[in-house]
C-alpha cells in the first residue's frame, strides 16, 4: 500500500478527466485511488473499475466518493456517512494494515459539525495507521490559500482543534504542480516510504520527528484543496513528548457544535435531533483525564477514580498540626482598644428607645405581623 491516488474530480466524464485518473495509475500503480465528486449515477462505477484495471470498489451512501482498491487488498467498511467513506485495509501480502478515511465536507462550518463528531467517534477506536484525507472544504493555515481575500482564524479554528483532539498529524506536503485537467481541483498523490521528517502540529510548540513506519511522502499541486493527516499509534512517535491535550486547551465538542444542535433542535424538535443534542452535551461533560498532585497525566477510569479518592480523602485530613501563628502578627489592628471595649457593652435606655423609634410604623420586622407602631405604643 505505498501509493495513491486522491482527487475531487469534479465528474469523471468531462474533459478527460477519468482518462488522466488511468493515465496517473499507469505510471504510478496506485493501490487505491478515492475520487470524490464523480457527478455519475454508482450503476456505473464497475465500468470504471474495469478501465482501472481495480479489483475491488466502494462508495458511500450516497455516491459523492468512490474508492478503487487493488485487488491484493482485503476491504472492510467501518462508516459509511454522506460526508465520509472510512475502510480498513489489509494487504494480503505482506499483513499490512491502514485506516483510510476520505472526506467530503460541507462548504458550511455549521454543516462540517457532524462531519467532525464521526472523526471524534472513531479516533477511540483506530489504533492502526489511520490516513484521512479528501476535500475538507477548509484549511489550517493562510500558506495554504492562493490569492482571495485574507483568511480569517475563525475559517480554521475548527480543523486545527480537531487535528489536535484526535491526535492527527499535518504531514505537510512537496509543492509539485499537478494541473487541474477535467477538475478546478488537482489531484493529491500519496507515496508512502520510510523516511523521516519534520510534521505541523497546531497548539504545539516546537517540531517533531516520525519513525520510519508507513511515513506517508506527498506530492501535492498549486491551489488544491485537499487535506492530509496521519494517525499513529503512541509508541511509534518520537520527539513530541506527551501528544495529548494540555491542560486549558481546545475541547471537542465545542461550545460552537452544542449551539448549533440546539437551534436545529428548536427549530425541528424531532427525536433524533434530541438525541444529537444529548449525546453533545453528555460528551461535553466526559472527563477525558486528570492531572495528580505529582504532575502526571492519568487517562484510565481506574487511575481516575483512584486519584479523585485521594484527594477529596486530603481534604478531610490534617496531617501536619501548626503550631506557629505569627503570621497573625502582620494583620493590622483597625480597631483600638477603647472601641472594642464599647461594643461589649449593654446598651442603656437612650439607645434602646433610638433603636425602636427608629422602626418603621407600617412595617413588621417578622412572621408576627407586629408593626413598628405597636412596639413604639409600648
Amino acid at each position: 500500500m505505498n501509493s495513491s491516488l486522491i482527487w475531487n474530480i469534479r465528474s469523471v466524464t468531462t474533459q478527460q478527466a477519468f482518462e488522466r485518473v488511468v493515465l496517473l495509475h499507469t505510471q504510478k500503480h496506485f493501490n487505491y485511488v478515492a475520487l470524490l465528486e464523480p457527478f455519475q449515477h454508482v450503476r456505473h462505477i464497475d465500468m470504471y473499475k474495469l478501465w482501472l484495471n481495480m479489483g475491488t470498489t466502494w462508495h458511500n451512501v450516497n455516491g459523492k466518493i468512490w474508492i478503487f482498491v487493488d485487488a491484493e487488498i482485503q476491504v472492510e467498511i467501518m462508516r459509511d456517512t454522506e460526508k465520509l467513506l472510512s475502510c480498513r485495509f489489509t494487504h494480503l501480502g505482506d499483513g499490512q494494515e491502514l485506516v483510510l478515511t476520505v472526506v467530503y465536507a460541507s462548504t458550511d462550518r455549521s454543516g462540517r459539525i457532524a462531519l467532525w463528531e464521526d472523526l471524534y467517534d472513531m479516533s477511540s477506536h483506530i489504533t492502526i495507521p489511520w490516513l484521512v484525507g479528501g476535500d475538507f472544504n477548509v484549511i489550517t493555515d493562510d500558506i495554504e490559500k492562493f490569492g482571495g481575500l485574507p483568511i480569517q482564524f475563525a475559517e480554521t479554528e475548527d480543523i486545527r482543534q480537531c487535528i489536535d483532539i484526535f491526535q492527527l498529524m499535518d504531514l505537510g506536503f512537496t509543492r509539485k504542480h499537478l494541473i487541474k485537467q477535467g477538475s478546478d481541483h488537482s489531484p493529491l498523490l500519496v507515496n508512502m516510504r520510510a523516511d523521516s521528517r519534520p510534521i505541523r502540529k497546531y497548539f504545539r510548540k516546537g517540531v517533531g520527528q516520525v519513525t520510519p513506519y508507513f511515513r506517508p511522502h506527498l506530492e501535492r499541486l498549486l491551489g488544491i484543496k485537499l487535506f492530509l493527516v496521519l494517525r499513529r499509534k503512541r509508541r511509534n512517535i518520537k520527539g513530541f513528548g506527551n501528544i495529548d491535550r494540555e491542560q486549558g486547551e481546545v475541547e471537542f465538542p465545542s461550545l460552537h457544535h452544542i449551539q448549533v444542535h440546539e437551534q436545529e433542535f428548536e427549530q425541528n424538535p424531532t427525536g433524533l435531533n434530541r438525541e444529537r443534542l444529548q449525546r453533545v452535551q453528555r460528551r461535553k461533560l466526559q472527563l477525558q483525564r486528570i492531572q495528580d498532585h505529582t504532575g502526571t497525566w492519568l487517562d484510565t477510569e481506574e487511575e481516575i477514580a483512584q486519584e479523585a479518592i485521594r484527594f477529596f480523602s486530603d481534604q478531610f485530613k490534617e496531617e501536619n498540626i501548626p503550631t506557629d501563628f505569627s503570621m497573625l502578627d502582620k494583620i493590622p489592628k483597625m480597631v483600638t482598644e477603647e472601641q472594642n471595649q464599647q461594643l461589649y457593652e449593654m446598651p442603656d435606655e437612650v439607645e434602646v428607645k433610638r433603636a425602636v423609634f427608629g422602626l418603621n410604623g407600617d412595617s413588621a420586622g417578622g412572621p408576627d405581623d407586629f408593626t413598628g407602631r405597636f412596639f413604639q405604643a409600648c
